[in-house]
C-alpha cells in the first residue's frame, strides 16, 4: 500500500444489544408458571395422605374394622348392664373386699340351683370377687329359703350354711331341712321360731327390696348369675 494512500474503511459490525434476551427470559417465566400450575393440578387430583394409607394398607383397614366392632359391642353390653342394688342383708361369698361383684339369685331349697351355683363360683378366684348372693324363690309363694339366708346372715353364721347346703345336691330341700341346716350352724330354735313369726315383719323386709327389684327387671326362674351387671355364662 501507498504511503500517504487513505485506508478504505471496512464493514462495521453491529454492536452487542440486551435485546434478545428479554424474550428468552420471559419464555422462561412461562415455563416455570405452566410447570408450578401443572404441579398444583397432579396434588388436587391425589388422595390426602390418610385416606392413601388408609386404602392401601389392609392392616389399617382391619384396625378401623376391629375398633368399629369393639365399640358396637360395648354400646350393647351397657344396653344389657343391669343397675343392681346392693342388700346389706345379701349373703356374701369370696372376697368381701373385691372389686369385682358377682351377683348370684338363687334359691336354696332348689336343687338344679345348687348345682349351678356350685359350678358358677368353681370359676370364681378366692380374692378379687365379692360375690353377693340375693334369694330369688322358684316358688314365689314359698319364702323360707330366703329367711334362712338373712338369719345365717345376721348371725355370722352364713358360711357354715352356704357349706351344709352345697353338700346336698342331690333332692329339693323342705322348709324343715332348711331350718334344720341353720340350727346346726349355731343360730338356736327360739330365734328360728321368733323369725318365723306372722308378726315379725321386719325380717320379711330385708328380703322385700330385692324381690321388688327382680320382679321389676321381669327376671327368669332361677338361679341367674350377673358379674358387674351382665349375664354370667352358664358352663
Amino acid at each position: 500500500m501507498w504511503r500517504g494512500a487513505k485506508r478504505r474503511p471496512g464493514p462495521r459490525r453491529p454492536a452487542a444489544s440486551s435485546l434478545p434476551i428479554l424474550p428468552l427470559a420471559a419464555a422462561a417465566c412461562v415455563l416455570v408458571a405452566a410447570a408450578q400450575v401443572g404441579v398444583w393440578v397432579w396434588q388436587a387430583q391425589q388422595p390426602k395422605a390418610e385416606k392413601y394409607v388408609a386404602a392401601g394398607n389392609p392392616f389399617v383397614a382391619f384396625t378401623q374394622q376391629f375398633r368399629t366392632l369393639a365399640q358396637q359391642k360395648n354400646a350393647q353390653e351397657n344396653s344389657q348392664r343391669l343397675s343392681i342394688p346392693t342388700n346389706p342383708a345379701n349373703l356374701v361369698l369370696k372376697d368381701p373386699q373385691g372389686t369385682t361383684v358377682l351377683t348370684v339369685l338363687t334359691d336354696p331349697a332348689c336343687t338344679r340351683c345348687r348345682q349351678q351355683v356350685a359350678m358358677w363360683l368353681a370359676q370364681v378366684p378366692a380374692t378379687g370377687t365379692r360375690v353377693e348372693v340375693k334369694f330369688w324363690p322358684e316358688n314365689p309363694r314359698r319364702l323360707t329359703g330366703g329367711l334362712v339366708l338373712a338369719l345365717a346372715q345376721r348371725y355370722g353364721t352364713h358360711e357354715a350354711l352356704w357349706k351344709a347346703l352345697q353338700a346336698d345336691l342331690k333332692t329339693d330341700l323342705t322348709d324343715t331341712e332348711l331350718l334344720s341346716k341353720l340350727a346346726a350352724t349355731g343360730v338356736s330354735f327360739g330365734v328360728i321360731r321368733q323369725a318365723l313369726e306372722m308378726n315379725n315383719s321386719p325380717l320379711l323386709q330385708t328380703l322385700e327390696p330385692d324381690l321388688a327389684w327382680a320382679t321389676q327387671q321381669g327376671l327368669g326362674a332361677p338361679p341367674l348369675a350377673f358379674r358387674a351387671g351382665l349375664p354370667f355364662a352358664r358352663e
